[in-house]
């Protein structure tokens, strides 16, 4: 995961494509390496051929098991308190990184389809942006809801933090014209909203 973060700005949580997605590279993995100690006599037995096999195999499922733990560990949807960043690898050398401000999020929803990913809790998450430019697609991620439910909070903790700032810039727009009598009235009430509050 490289991402940069922005000052005041803090990661809340970091999700993967659920582990067992990648069931079939796991039985392979497992497959060549368990087979070639299986018949680990019989391959030996067969001289130079044999032990080239053996050799090869295990290889194999070490090249497997590389590919599977590097594109698991970088393929990875990162939530921080003011946007989410999808990190996709598609090769090697090839990674897609969506960089989606929580401000320019229209709506959030994940789902769960099929018996496997109701069962061991994985699912899409979808967010649609501001742009309409089409939908963002998060898929076979672990506890889709819970990401969602991380999304939504933080959303709406922005919204009203900005429209705390916007009022109270509205305020100090307005009393910039008033009169001095008007200004000692404010001030008379400030004062007292203070002292019940202390």
């Amino acid at each position: 995961m490289s991402i940069i973060l922005h000052p005041n700005e803090h990661l809340i949580k970091t999700f993967r494509r659920y582990a067992l997605t990648y069931f079939i590279n796991w039985l392979l993995v497992f497959v060549f390496i368990t087979l070639p100690f299986f018949f680990m006599f019989v391959l030996f037995s067969w001289g130079n051929w044999g032990i080239g096999l053996f050799v090869a195999s295990l290889v194999l499922a070490l090249m497997i098991l590389i590919r599977t733990l590097f594109f698991w560990r970088t393929n990875v949807f990162v939530v921080t308190n003011q946007r989410a960043v999808k990190i996709e690898q598609k090769g090697v050398l090839n990674k897609i990184v969506t960089d989606l401000n929580f401000y320019n999020i229209r709506s959030i929803s994940y789902k769960v389809k099929g018996v496997f990913p109701t069962i061991f809790r994985y699912g899409k998450i979808i967010i649609e942006p501001n742009d309409s430019k089409g939908t963002i697609e998060i898929n076979q991620i672990s506890k889709p809801a819970a990401a969602v439910n991380i999304m939504a909070q933080i959303q709406q903790k922005q919204m009203q933090e900005t429209n705390n700032h916007i009022n109270l810039e509205s305020i100090l727009s307005t009393i910039k014209n008033e009169t001095k009598e008007n200004l000692l009235k404010l001030k008379e009430a400030v004062d007292k909203k203070l002292k019940e509050l202390v």
